[in-house]
């Protein structure tokens, strides 16, 4: 069984720049989450993981912008293995101070197999980016997304 590391994990030092509250803010989000359920949903057709990031990172990560979303292309090329995507299933959006924002998905295989990905976006002076990127198919990511941790205390029917 392969393992998706935690394949383009983004951790940032988060600037504390902020936009006034009345400002109008350019917001990518809708767009970055319609081109991001597509190409998740097709399987990764060439180049969309990469194409539906591009030009929207942080400002402080451009110059590893290529390298870090072809990275994470590949890896989830390689956990589906040839395989398909039976479905992406959108959890949760979470905002918080009008600045961060994080959302968060379930990728079933068609074998069944799940993996998780958090999708973060950041406000930079009136204008939103990606920020973070992360992804992994371990449990424990998995309990921390679907904030399901309680349910192993629960017996098993006999």
């Amino acid at each position: 069984m392969k393992i998706l590391k935690s394949t383009v994990s983004m951790f940032f030092i988060l600037l504390s720049m902020s936009a006034f509250s009345g400002e109008k803010t350019e917001d990518i989000r809708a767009q970055v989450e319609v081109q991001l359920l597509r190409c998740v949903g097709d399987g990764f057709p060439r180049n969309c993981w990469i194409k539906t990031f591009s030009g929207k990172i942080v400002p402080w990560l451009a110059g590893r912008e290529q390298q870090v979303l072809s990275a994470g292309e590949e890896h989830w090329l390689d956990w589906l293995s040839g395989g398909s995507v039976f479905g992406v299933y959108k959890l949760d959006a979470i905002q918080k101070a009008q600045i961060f924002d994080s959302r968060s998905y379930i990728v079933e295989r068609a074998d069944g197999e799940v993996a998780g990905l958090i999708v973060g976006f950041r406000r930079v002076a009136g204008k939103w980016y990606v920020s973070d990127i992360q992804s992994d198919n371990t449990k424990a990511f998995l309990d921390r997304i679907l904030d399901m941790h309680q349910l192993d205390s629960i017996p098993k029917s006999r």
